[in-house]
C-alpha cells in the first residue's frame, strides 16, 4: 500500500475567473469522488496576506492553482502545487511550475498521484512483486547503494560510485530533477518487503536513439534467489504497458547490451523474453569505460529545461492528451502531450551504457540455456559511470553542465567534439558487446 496516498485536490481559484471552471471542476469532483479523492475548491483573493488566510493546509493534497500570483502563495508555503488552465485564465504564466492542468475532469486519479508525489519530491512508485518495491531514488538511498558495488563480480563489470559521498548525493539528486524529471523512467532501485532494505537496482537506461536498454545489479547477498527474474520482468510490464515501450509508433524498442564475460545475465535475458539481435554489435572507438552509463545527468547533456519533459508534459499515458501540459509560457494545446513521446523526443542524454550488461557473442543460446549453476542475473547495467568519468557542476564550461569522459569527479566539461553548452557525443557500442532485442510473444526478432 502506497503510504503517500493523495487523499484531497484543494483548487484555489481567483474571483472573477470562478464562473469559467465552476462546471468542470464539478464534473471533476463527482468523478473523481467515485475514485475516493476528495475535490475542494477554495474562492481567493490574489493578493498573498489575504489567500494565506483562506487557504488551509492539508496532510496528503495537491493545490492547484489558476493565477500565478496563487500558485506562488502556494509555493511559498511549502505546499506541493501545479498550474491551472481553464477558459478564464488560458493564458496565464506560472513560473517555476512543472505541471499545468486543464480539464481536470479527463484526468485519473492516478495522473493526480504522480503530480502530487512530483510536487512534494516523493519518489514514484514504478511496480511492486511479491517480495519487492521498486520506486525512484531519493538522496537518502545513497548509503545504501554503496553495498550494491562491493563485491569482486560487481567490481568486474560495473564501474563504482564516487568515493566522495557528498558528491554522489549531488549526482543522484541531478539525476532524479533531470532524468526522472526529463524522461520520466530512468534507473531505479529495489526494496524488500519483509525489511525495507535496499537490495539492488533495475530499470532503464536513457539516451539510446529508439531504445530503452534494461539494466539491473543486487547485493551479493540477495543473488541466486530469483530476485532478478522477478524484478525485471515488473520493469518490462512497466516500459510496455505505463510507458508503452513497443517498438512500434515512434516508440522505444527494449533491449540489452551484454559483454561477453557475463554468462548468467545473458541466460536471464532468454528466460525474460530477449533474444540476440541478429548481427553483432558495431565496434566503436570510444572505450566501454567512457560510455558507461551514468548518474551524471546534467540540465544541458540531458537536454533543455527538466519542465520540458516527458514527466513534466503528462504524469500517466493513462491521462487525455489534452489534459496536461507543461510550460506555462506556451499554450496548453501546443504542450499537451504524454508519457508516450515519441523516443526521438526523449533520446538527449550522451551517456549510454557500454558495458551495461555483459555477455558473449561466441556462445550459443542453447549453451546460455544449458546451466543451472548460474548466477541468476547476479549483475547487469551499471547505471553510474566511475567517478572521474562523467559527473555535473554548475560552474561548465561557458556556464552550461555537460558530461565528458575524463572529468574530475564532480565537474563537468564538454564532450570532445561537442560546441561549448552543448550535449557530448550519442552513446556507441564498443567491440565484444552483444546487443539483445526484446520479442514479445508471437514476434520475431527486429
Amino acid at each position: 500500500m502506497n503510504k503517500n496516498k493523495l487523499c484531497k485536490l484543494v483548487f484555489t481559484i481567483e474571483e472573477e475567473t470562478a464562473p469559467f471552471c465552476a462546471k468542470e471542476l464539478d464534473e471533476a469532483a463527482a468523478e473523481l469522488s467515485e475514485e475516493g479523492l476528495e475535490v475542494l475548491v477554495i474562492r481567493a483573493d490574489s493578493h498573498e496576506k489575504n489567500a494565506a488566510r483562506v487557504i488551509p493546509s492539508f496532510g496528503k493534497a495537491l493545490y492547484f492553482a489558476d493565477s500565478a500570483a496563487l500558485f506562488q502563495t502556494l509555493c511559498s508555503r511549502g505546499l506541493p502545487a501545479a498550474g491551472y488552465l481553464h477558459a478564464g485564465r488560458s493564458g496565464e504564466s506560472f513560473q517555476g511550475a512543472s505541471y499545468l492542468i486543464e480539464r481536470p475532469q479527463d484526468i485519473d486519479r492516478a495522473s493526480y498521484q504522480k503530480i502530487y508525489e512530483r510536487a512534494a519530491g516523493l519518489p514514484w512508485t514504478i511496480a511492486e512483486t511479491d517480495r519487492c518495491l521498486i520506486r525512484e531514488m531519493t538522496v537518502d538511498d545513497v548509503e545504501s547503494l554503496y553495498p550494491l558495488y562491493e563485491d569482486e563480480q560487481a567490481r568486474r563489470f560495473l564501474k563504482p560510485l564516487c568515493p566522495d559521498h557528498d558528491k554522489e548525493r549531488e549526482i543522484v539528486r541531478a539525476y532524479i530533477e533531470k532524468v526522472y524529471g526529463l524522461f520520466g523512467y530512468g534507473v531505479w532501485v529495489v526494496i524488500r518487503k519483509t525489511d525495507g532494505a535496499l537490495i539492488g537496482r533495475a530499470g532503464f537506461e536513457v539516451g539510446r536513439k529508439k531504445e530503452a536498454a534494461l539494466g539491473y545489479l543486487f547485493r551479493k547477498d540477495c543473488r541466486r534467489q530469483g530476485y532478478a527474474l522477478e524484478v525485471c520482468g515488473a520493469v518490462l510490464r512497466f516500459a510496455r504497458e505505463e510507458l508503452g515501450f513497443t517498438g512500434e509508433d515512434g516508440t522505444p524498442l527494449l533491449t540489452a547490451y551484454v559483454e561477453e564475460e557475463n554468462i548468467a545475465s545473458r541466460r536471464l535475458l532468454l528466460r525474460l523474453g530477449f533474444m540476440p539481435a541478429a548481427a553483432p554489435a558495431v565496434p566503436s572507438q570510444t572505450s566501454a569505460d567512457a560510455l558507461s552509463a551514468s548518474l551524471r545527468a546534467s540540465a544541458d547533456a540531458l537536454g533543455a529545461s527538466p519542465r520540458a519533459s516527458a514527466d513534466a508534459l503528462s504524469a500517466s499515458p493513462r491521462a487525455s492528451a489534452g489534459a496536461l501540459s507543461a510550460s506555462p509560457q506556451t499554450s496548453a494545446d501546443a504542450l499537451s502531450t504524454s508519457l508516450r513521446a515519441s523516443a526521438d523526443a526523449l533520446s538527449a542524454s550522451p551517456r549510454a551504457s557500454a558495458d551495461a550488461l555483459s555477455a558473449s557473442p561466441r556462445v550459443s543460446t542453447d549453451a546460455l540455456s544449458a546451466s543451472p549453476q548460474a548466477d541468476e542475473g547476479a549483475l547487469s547495467v551499471a547505471p553510474e559511470a566511475a567517478c572521474g568519468e562523467a559527473s555535473v557542476a554548475p560552474e561548465a564550461a561557458c556556464g552550461e553542465a555537460s558530461v565528458a569522459p575524463g572529468a574530475a569527479c564532480g565537474e563537468a566539461s564538454v564532450a570532445p567534439g561537442a560546441s561549448c553548452g552543448e550535449a557530448s557525443v550519442a552513446p556507441a557500442v564498443p567491440a565484444g558487446t552483444l546487443r539483445y532485442v526484446y520479442r514479445p510473444a508471437g514476434r520475431g526478432v527486429q
